[in-house]
Parts: structure tokens; sequence; C-alpha cells
């Protein structure tokens, strides 16, 4: 910020201006109006400085006239304290969505009226600059416990969906930005002020380039990735090229599902379930404001969307609903209640906004709000597994709920045509472990020894995590024995899925020594060979016929 001193009269301006020091020195532009100097910085201050400028008796007036006695002024700069935690989208990355907003996420919030002209785009993109906050799902801190002779806390009304702090410079371009372009953004350095003002942001330049424009996902790899920065749906080529980001999200999108047709793409993120038409991605929000909803599942007829769903007032589970899309969808219905958590927490919903993570815990095992559901093709029965440690059989047309006599399932359960049945990796009858084929009428029967993410073809083929070899897939044809397909050291194994032929088979890898980091989505046929990475990060993957 320039500095401004003013005298008493008119001063020599030559003189006067000549006559200034700084210490430590900086170099300042000298300029005047009437008996007022101004002190422009030719480049920013040092932040978090004290500085001491001192005008010396060699400054005189119009007249002659010195300074009775040398001048000084001590002020301090702001501290550049004010630090950003992400770039969106994140700086070097490629495939960024065209719709994306640009936005740098601070560690605290801003203050609004400090962000005018603080961001320089090239090349030059219309749009609006605001400062806002993050939507949150986080229910309420403090509520009572249910117990014997506690009842349950009364809804809250809630008009909308939380904000967070107002943290986050966004710009938000007035139209789709230019496919396959790099774009260069620069953040002036010392414009961005603390919200009370005690702390700047330092300059920062970064560089992303865009994608394509979103189309109909067919013949496509989908997947989670937070390749920009924040965790997003993205798509690529079975062979790994042309990865472009779908949803724009500034919160991380922690569940979806995509129609076989690839023109439905739905998910979830901060509790709000919403729905994407492809080509255009037009897009709408499912969720009413006062509930909270996640794990959306499309129903095999189309026309509606299934959801785990808790009030946002108190935080307590509301159980499973099925929400039309469009308006001459059915009326919403409430399919299984109370849902997945019969003890009433009001724990951050796992993979909400407030407690982000993948899909899954490293070893497969879900977080204590999880849900993960299958229909079946006539979408008559869904199989529902809690992280509850429960799996329920639901009949969609009269609602009623069984609880099954399997625990602790390990990853989502899947349809499996050529059994007419339901594959879920969990704990049976006799305490076996592995696979198990639950039929529409709910009777749990033994299969392969597959300890998570089972996945089938119409054939007959199976595949899924070894339960003799954990961390490793395992492949068995549909007449034949069970093979170990990876054995690579230093990795392992998550989340094996068929192509849509069932040739080859998708996977996800992480580190051994950090499960929770992603090595990247590899392919391989049936029987091991062709090994190869496809995208170097990413989980959740789905291949589209």
């Amino acid at each position: 910020a320039p500095l401004s001193l003013t005298f008493d009269r008119l001063m020599d301006t030559e003189l006067t201006a000549a006559a200034i020091r700084t210490e430590p020195p900086a170099a300042l532009a000298p300029s005047w109006r009437g008996a007022t100097l101004i002190l422009t910085p030719l480049q920013p201050l040092a932040s978090g400085t004290n500085y001491q400028l001192t005008i010396g008796r060699e400054a005189a007036d119009v007249d002659g006239n010195g300074l009775a006695r040398p001048f000084s002024l001590r002020f301090s700069t702001v501290s550049t304290g004010l630090r950003v935690e992400t770039l969106v989208p994140a700086d070097g990355s490629a495939g960024a969505a065209p719709l994306s907003p640009i936005a740098i996420i601070f560690d605290r919030p801003i203050d609004p009226g400090s962000v005018a002209g603080a961001l320089t785009i090239t090349p030059p993109v219309d749009g609006r600059l605001e400062v806002v906050g993050l939507p949150r799902d986080a229910p309420p801190t403090s509520l009572p416990e249910p117990g014997p002779t506690a009842s349950l806390p009364t809804t809250v009304p809630v008009k909308a969906p939380p904000i967070g702090p107002l943290r986050v410079l966004q710009f938000t371009p007035g139209a789709p930005l230019a496919g396959h372009t790099t774009f260069t953004v620069q953040l002036r350095p010392g414009a961005v002020r603390a919200l009370d003002a005690s702390q700047v942001a330092a300059g920062q330049s970064w560089t992303f380039t865009t994608g394509s424009a979103p189309d109909r996902l067919q013949n496509q790899i989908v997947f989670r990735s937070a390749r920009t920065g924040i965790t997003n749906i993205w798509a690529m080529n079975p062979d790994g090229t042309n990865a472009r980001q779908v949803t724009a999200e500034l919160t991380p999108v922690t569940s979806y599902d995509v129609s076989s047709d690839g023109s439905t793409l739905v998910f979830a993120t901060a509790g709000v379930v919403k729905r994407m038409a492809l080509p255009g991605a037009a897009t709408t929000v499912v969720t009413r404001s006062e509930a909270a909803e996640y794990a959306p599942r499309l129903h095999p007829a189309g026309g509606s969307v299934l959801v785990a769903r808790r009030d946002r007032g108190t935080g307590r589970d509301a159980g499973l609903w099925l929400l039309p899309l469009g308006d001459s969808s059915p009326a919403e219905q409430r399919l299984l209640q109370p849902g997945c958590d019969r003890l009433g927490s009001v724990a951050p919903p796992f993979g909400s906004a407030d407690a982000p993570a993948a899909a899954y815990d490293p070893d497969g095992r879900a977080g204590a709000w999880a849900t993960a559901t299958a229909f079946s093709p006539d979408g008559a029965v869904l199989l529902v597994t809690c992280g509850s440690g429960d799996v329920i059989r639901v009949d969609t047309s009269s609602g009623a709920a069984t609880f099954l006599s399997l625990r602790e399932p390990i990853g989502p359960p899947v349809w499996a045509p050529a059994h007419d049945a339901f594959a879920v990796a969990a704990i049976g009858p006799g305490s076996r472990s592995g696979t198990w084929f639950v039929g529409r009428a709910g009777l749990p029967a033994a299969g392969p020894d597959l300890a998570a993410w089972p996945s089938a073809t119409a054939t007959g083929a199976l595949v899924g995590i070894s339960a003799t070899r954990p961390g490793r897939v395992a492949y068995q044809p549909p007449l034949g024995p069970m093979t170990l397909l990876t054995l690579t050291p230093e990795l392992l194994d998550r989340q094996p899925v068929f192509s849509p032929a069932g040739d080859a088979i998708l996977f996800v890898r992480v580190a051994e020594d950090e499960p929770t980091r992603s090595e990247g989505i590899w392919l391989m046929a049936p029987d091991g060979r062709e090994l190869r990475q496809l995208s170097p990060g990413g989980s959740d993957p789905r291949w589209l016929p």
C-alpha cells in the first residue's frame, strides 16, 4: 500500500523526495498532490517487518526553508501468514472441467472487501469474483444420547444446508472455459486480507489445462479423483487416454452412480445428492434443504434414485428413501427405517464432507454411517450392507425389511446374473468368511473364498480380493478353480470390477505402507496378463458399456 505524508505547506518536490530514507531499504516512487507526498512501493514491502522512514533536514519548502528537525515515522507491515490450503484447479493439473470454478481455499476467513482485482487470469475470462464458504453437512455437536429412559431429540428446523466460514476466493466464469486450453492464474501479493486484517496472502501463480466438454459417458471408465485439488468424478477412455473432470464441486464427491447408457450421473457432496444430465452437464439438486443424503443408487427402471438420509437438525438416521428424478416420477418413498444406524449415532456420516474418506476403509470395511446398496435387475429386491455390520434385504414394493444372518460385510453388494442372486462378502453361518450368494428370497448360500469386493459377469465369472492372500486379486471362471492374479510387492489391491464384456478387470492399488494413498487404477486380463496402469491415482472405478 502507498504511504502518504502531508506537510503544512507546499514543498520543493525534488529536494524533499531526495531527503527520504527507509530502514530496511525500500524502493519508493514519489508523487505529489499539493502538500501531500505519496510514496508507492515499486516492489511489495517485506511482510511482518518493522520499517522506519526518515525525512532529513535537507528537505525544504518552495521558499528554500529546511525542516526544523528531521522527521521520523515507524510502521509495520502485516504478515503474509494467511495461508493457501488448496488451489482449484490444482497447479499443473490437466483435464479440468470447463465448468469448474477457479478458487483459492485459505486457512481462515478472508475480508470480502479486500479481493477486488486480486486475481488475473490469462487468457482473459469474464466472470464473477466473490468470497464464499464451503457447504457442510455436520450434525449438531452436542445432543443427548438415547438411553433406556431418554427419548430422541425432536427435529431442529433447518432452512438450508449450513455453510462454513467465508475462506474461499471463488471466480465463477460467465461461460464455460475453453476446452484443451492452458490458463494462468495470478494472485496479487498482499491483496487478500484475513478477516481480522492482521495478515495477508502472499502472491501466488499457477496454471491448469482444461479437458473436453462433458459428454455422454459411453464406453468410458468413470472414477473418483482429486487430480484438480478436490475429489470429483472423472472419466477416461478404456486405454487411459483423455482423462477429464466431469463434476466441478468444491467439496469432495464421496459417492456416485451412473446409468448404463451414460446419460445420468448422480453423486453426493457435503450431504447433498445432485443429478447431472449428459451431454451438457446440466446439474440439479435432488436433496431437500432439511435433509442430508448420501450413497445415491439409481433404480434400474430409471426415474428415481435411492439415498441414505439423515435429519440435518438432529443428525439422526432417517432411513433409505427412493426419490424422484423428474416431474413424471413417482413421489418419494421410504424403503427402510431406521436405515443402517440402529444406535442413534450423530457422528458425521462416513464419506461426508466433515469426515471425508474413500468409499471404504483400506481393509474394505465401512465406517459407522456407510451404506451400500444393490437392486435386482427388476428393482423388486434391494440388498443393503451397513457400516453397523448388518446385511438387510428389502422388498421394494411392500417395504418389508429382513436382517439376514450375514455380518461384517466388506465392500458393496453386487448382482450376479448367472446365480440370479446378490453376491456379498461377509461373515455368514458357521462364522464362515467369504462371498455369499443371496437369492431373491433372502437365503444366503456359500460362494467362493473371496474376502472383499466381489464382482460378477453375466456368464458366471467372479473376481474379488482373495480370502487366503489378503490384498491380492483372485479370479474364478464359470467352471474352474480360483486363480491368484496379482503378487506385486509393496502394493495392495482394492475394488476389482469387470469390464462390460468380462474380458478385462479394473482394480485400484494402494501403497502397502500407506494404504489410504491410491497408487492408481490398473487394468489386466482375467489371466493376470497385460497388466498396465491407466491412471496415476483414483478410486471407485466403473467401466460403462
